[in-house]
């Protein structure tokens, strides 16, 4: 049965879904097979403020580093999170475990002002750890702006799994990730797309952006955080992340459902 993703985050500025889509959206679910959310949020108020991220909606520090850390901007009027280099970085639990025969989709609105040649990760699943950093999302620079790389683990991204669109610097996009965490020894699947079609929740009428390149070894786990990275100066990208949005393979209550739906009416309301 298709899988479908049950509510995504997009660019606030963009009307791409509207209340009486979000409910359709609800009420097309099928009884088993859909994704649920996990988690979703836009940095704005009530629920943020400007400042640490840490401590603000169960964000959590990943690892020791303090140094640059990780802020909320913006919150009262479009909220949003600047990523820098060489830094503190940060996961939320999601609420609920992922384990192997799992899929996790992912999407969030970015905005590069800066990229390096080597290239970096920004964002990617963990354990709640620093052991098993999973579906990595990597920009480095390229002439006329830049390009992103999707990794299943740890490595460096080779030539083939950057993708070949450049993009553009100082410009916002909508990304979406799929994680198909696939039992067995390096097989895990996905891809990664760059602004997918409103209608079209899985990307699938979509070419992806660029696919997963295996690399590094599989998740040890369950995947159960969202993560935000600081990388490297010589190689990590300089942008801001907003409207971030977690959909994963449990079944919620109708009760639940319900208090999804009313609140992406609030959201949506809020965001005019």
């Amino acid at each position: 049965m298709a899988r479908r993703l049950l509510f995504p985050t997009f660019m606030k500025s963009r009307s791409l879904f509207s209340a009486a889509f979000a409910l359709s959206v609800l009420g097309a679910l099928p009884a088993s097979g859909a994704l649920s959310l996990l988690y979703s949020t836009t940095f704005s108020s009530p629920t943020y403020s400007d400042g640490g991220l840490i401590g603000q909606d169960g964000w959590a520090i990943t690892g020791t580093a303090t140094n640059n850390p990780v802020l909320v901007a913006n919150a009262s009027t479009n909220g949003n999170v600047p990523l820098v280099t060489t830094g503190q970085d940060v996961n939320r639990p999601l609420g609920s475990a992922g384990s192997a025969g799992s899929t996790f989709l992912v999407s969030a609105t970015i905005n590069l002002s800066a990229t390096q040649a080597t290239g970096d990760y920004f964002m990617h699943l963990g354990d709640g750890g620093t052991s098993n950093l999973i579906g990595r999302v990597y920009a480095r620079s390229a002439t006329g702006g830049f390009q992103l790389a999707y990794l299943s683990s740890s490595g460096t991204p080779a030539a083939g799994a950057w993708g070949t669109t450049v993009l553009s610097l100082a410009t916002s996009y909508n990304i979406l990730f799929r994680y198909d965490y696939v039992a067995g020894a390096i097989n895990d699947t996905g891809s990664l797309w760059v602004n997918p079609t409103a209608n079209d929740l899985l990307g699938g009428g979509d070419a992806p952006y660029v696919g997963l390149t295996i690399s590094g070894t599989d998740p040890t786990g369950s995947l159960s955080t969202i993560n935000l990275r600081q990388g490297a100066t010589a190689s990590a990208p300089t942008l801001t992340i907003d409207n971030v949005s977690v959909s994963g393979d449990l079944i919620p209550e109708p009760s639940v459902m319900l208090l999804g739906a009313l609140g992406v009416l609030g959201i949506l309301r809020r965001r005019r």
